[in-house]
């Protein structure tokens, strides 16, 4: 689905977590429509207003981040998780 920005798995009762963006209703319908035709369980929750908006690509690749897990530096995309309230950073490697 064109509309699906950025996929999350999920620890939890929701087990994975779809960011879409849509220039209107219609988008959203025609989506929720589909996994009705499918027969997926899904929730839909709309965003009202966003507080805090996501680094650009450019600054994030300027941090140097450190797995949690061994302490190594990870170079590539690191595989994120949010426990109450802190976000652990882990090397791809170890998934």
């Amino acid at each position: 689905m064109n509309e699906v920005c950025e996929i999350y798995v999920m620890s939890g009762e929701k087990q994975v977590t779809c960011l879409v963006r849509a220039v209107d209703v219609k988008i959203v319908e025609s989506l929720i429509d589909r996994f009705i035709q499918w027969n997926y369980p899904f929730e839909a929750d709309l965003v009202i207003q966003r507080i805090r908006k996501p680094l650009p690509l450019e600054l994030i690749n300027l941090i140097k981040l450190t797995c949690d897990y061994c302490g190594s530096e990870i170079t590539g995309t690191p595989i994120t998780f949010t426990f109450h309230n802190r976000k652990y950073y882990f090397a791809a490697l170890h998934v």
